[in-house]
């Protein structure tokens, strides 16, 4: 794990950021919004790189005075050993000084998540429902600087 390397998502990762989306969630984002995040958010799109594979990744915007996290995913070989945190850290410490607060969506099923999120002073504000394709709702939570 000590080759791990932190860095800006470029378009030649894309091919390897969707293999991680596809790993991780039922419904992925397409090729074409990546291609737009990156367009985008260039500097809000970071990725994991272990010896040239992209193993996680996250994306995040600055909207007025608050920090939105887009998405954040990781290889399942990859789970449980930091490397969502190394992600979320890594947001958290380029909004602290740009905006008040940070928020993200999250499933109410995603335990694993909402465990993380917390861990880092995010909160639960609200229930957004039916916010997924499949109809399922969603935690609006929320961290103030």
């Amino acid at each position: 794990m000590s080759s791990l390397l932190l860095r800006n998502c470029s378009m030649n990762d894309l091919g390897e950021v969707e293999k991680v989306e596809k790993a991780s969630f039922l419904k992925p984002y397409s090729h074409y919004i990546f291609y737009i995040l990156l367009k985008n958010y260039p500097d809000g799109f970071t990725v994991v790189d272990d010896n040239g594979k992209i193993v996680g990744y996250i994306i995040y915007s600055i909207v007025q005075d608050k920090g939105i996290i887009v998405s954040i995913g990781v290889l399942p070989d990859y789970r449980q050993k930091g490397i969502g945190q190394m992600l979320l850290d890594h947001a958290i410490n380029n909004l602290r000084d740009k905006v008040d607060y940070v928020e993200l969506q999250v499933s109410v099923s995603n335990a694993v998540a909402i465990n993380l999120y917390r861990k880092n002073s995010f909160v639960i504000v609200d229930i957004m429902s039916r916010y997924y394709p499949d109809g399922s709702d969603a935690y609006l939570m929320k961290r103030m600087f």
